[in-house]
Protein backbone atom coordinates (compact mmCIF):
# COMPACT_ATOMS: atom_id res chain seq x y z
CA UNK A 1 0.00 0.00 0.00
CA UNK A 2 2.15 2.83 -1.27
CA UNK A 3 0.11 5.77 0.00
CA UNK A 4 -0.53 4.57 3.57
CA UNK A 5 1.97 4.86 6.40
CA UNK A 6 2.74 1.46 7.98
CA UNK A 7 2.02 2.71 11.52
CA UNK A 8 -1.34 4.14 10.44
CA UNK A 9 -2.30 0.89 8.73
CA UNK A 10 -1.29 -1.04 11.84
CA UNK A 11 -3.50 1.25 13.94
CA UNK A 12 -6.37 0.56 11.51
CA UNK A 13 -5.89 -3.20 11.76
CA UNK A 14 -5.70 -3.08 15.56
CA UNK A 15 -8.91 -1.05 15.63
CA UNK A 16 -10.71 -3.47 13.31
CA UNK A 17 -9.76 -6.46 15.45
CA UNK A 18 -10.00 -4.98 18.94
CA UNK A 19 -12.21 -1.87 18.61
CA UNK A 20 -9.49 0.05 20.46
CA UNK A 21 -7.31 2.79 19.10
CA UNK A 22 -4.33 4.64 20.45
CA UNK A 23 -3.31 7.67 18.44
CA UNK A 24 -0.85 10.37 19.27
CA UNK A 25 -0.50 13.94 18.11
CA UNK A 26 2.11 12.71 15.64
CA UNK A 27 -0.01 9.91 14.17
CA UNK A 28 -3.59 11.15 14.28
CA UNK A 29 -3.63 12.74 10.82
CA UNK A 30 -2.21 9.69 9.06
CA UNK A 31 -4.60 7.41 10.95
CA UNK A 32 -7.50 9.71 10.02
CA UNK A 33 -6.44 9.64 6.36
CA UNK A 34 -6.26 5.84 6.44
CA UNK A 35 -9.65 5.54 8.15
CA UNK A 36 -11.22 7.77 5.50
CA UNK A 37 -9.50 5.93 2.66
CA UNK A 38 -10.77 2.54 3.85
CA UNK A 39 -14.19 3.83 4.99
CA UNK A 40 -13.98 3.14 8.72
CA UNK A 41 -16.25 5.87 10.13
CA UNK A 42 -15.91 4.89 13.79
CA UNK A 43 -12.14 5.23 13.61
CA UNK A 44 -12.59 8.57 11.84
CA UNK A 45 -14.78 9.71 14.74
CA UNK A 46 -12.12 8.68 17.27
CA UNK A 47 -9.49 10.66 15.37
CA UNK A 48 -11.70 13.75 15.07
CA UNK A 49 -12.52 13.56 18.78
CA UNK A 50 -8.81 13.32 19.57
CA UNK A 51 -8.14 16.41 17.44
CA UNK A 52 -10.96 18.36 19.10
CA UNK A 53 -9.77 17.40 22.58
CA UNK A 54 -6.15 18.29 21.85
CA UNK A 55 -6.54 21.32 19.60
CA UNK A 56 -4.95 24.46 20.99
CA UNK A 57 -5.43 27.93 19.59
Amino acid sequence: LPDVEPDAFLALLKFLYSDEVSVSAESVLTVLYTAKKYAVPTLEEHCVAFLKDNLTA
